[in-house]
């Protein structure tokens, strides 16, 4: 063997181990980088969801007990007039910023959804909220509906 196959296939290896070795050592560090940086901004991403979770409970509670406090809503039920619990309800929702809300009878049934007027009558007893102010009690939780796929719901007994 000629001294330049001596000297040319020993210097290839070493630049082959040396690529390998060096793109080893970019790849560890890259990897580690992407890990860190990754891990923080989903900790940063998952802290702020839970607070605008936390909010938005908090909105639907109040706003939920303050609807249903609200002696004209009562009257309104009462007298049996939709346009008179439309009147309030929109009133209502323009007061505490909910995007929508639903009224419903003692059954469970649609009296007005602010945000589809068309539509009404239909029992929304299948939803969690409803069945407990149905008994009486404030819930609020995260569920499904017949019109808004998922949200945060108040939910509050009307008494008179």
């Amino acid at each position: 063997m000629k001294i330049r196959g001596k000297i040319l296939l020993p210097t290839i290896i070493a630049i082959l181990v040396a690529a390998m070795a060096v793109l080893g050592t970019v790849v560890y560090i890259f990897d580690g980088y992407v890990n860190d940086v990754t891990t923080a901004d989903i900790e940063t991403y998952s802290t702020a969801v839970g607070m605008e979770y936390d909010e938005l409970w908090a909105l639907a509670t109040s706003d939920s007990k303050m609807v249903a406090s609200e002696e004209d809503l009562a009257k309104a039920i009462i007298s049996g007039s939709l346009e008179q619990v439309q009147q309030v309800t929109t009133r209502l929702a323009d007061q505490s910023g909910a995007d929508f809300l639903t009224i419903t009878d003692t059954e469970g049934n649609v009296l007005i959804r602010n945000y589809n007027l068309a539509k009404y009558g239909d029992s929304v007893t299948n939803q969690k909220g409803i069945t407990e102010a149905l008994k009486g009690n404030t819930y609020t939780t995260l569920e499904g509906g017949t019109e808004i796929a998922l949200s945060v719901r108040g939910a509050a007994p009307i008494l008179d």
